[in-house]
């Protein structure tokens, strides 16, 4: 049985930049949502996405990374899904992957201030580092902001706020 961390969290939240630092740390297997989608369909975007454009490819994803995840996680490797989980469903689905396929799921809940999420959004945007995989406009951010559910308490989920970006 591998271990398989779910992180989750808001946008700005530093999913990504935890993921990166847990991977060194355990020699995880590591994906990161942002960084699929820019890859295989930033240079498709319409001018005016709409959340079912972008939620049919994000559920695409997800489903690729799953089947790479978890052929590693069979293989013994720890894995990390830096996908964001921004519903209850995202979530209760992909813990169902996992203990089907015979792994241990672990949610880590990363959060922060609405105002230091966008300011480092802001700050990402600006500087293009690592962590960086697209530009995300304010309005992206509000819209985006205003659709994620926070972990409910009958989920277990390891609460990790405001981890520095």
């Amino acid at each position: 049985m591998s271990r398989v961390t779910m992180l989750c969290g808001p946008m700005g939240a530093g999913k990504t930049t935890h993921a990166q630092r847990l991977a060194a740390q355990t020699g995880a297997l590591r994906f990161s949502i942002d960084e699929w989608m820019a890859r295989l369909f930033l240079a498709d975007l319409p001018p005016a996405p709409d959340f079912a454009w972008i939620g049919a490819r994000v559920m695409r994803c997800h489903g690729l990374i799953w089947a790479v995840a978890e052929q590693a996680a069979a293989r013994g490797l720890p894995v990390i899904l830096d996908l964001g989980f921004g519903s209850r469903a995202e979530r209760d689905a992909m813990r169902q992957r996992i203990a089907a396929a015979g792994h241990e799921a672990v949610l880590l809940y990363l959060t922060a201030p609405r105002e230091t999420r966008q300011a480092r959004i802001r700050q990402r945007n600006a500087e293009r580092g690592d962590t960086y995989a697209f530009t995300v406009t304010d309005g992206m951010f509000a819209a985006l902001d205003g659709r994620f559910e926070p972990p409910q308490p009958d989920e277990t989920v390891l609460l990790l706020q405001e981890i520095a970006a």
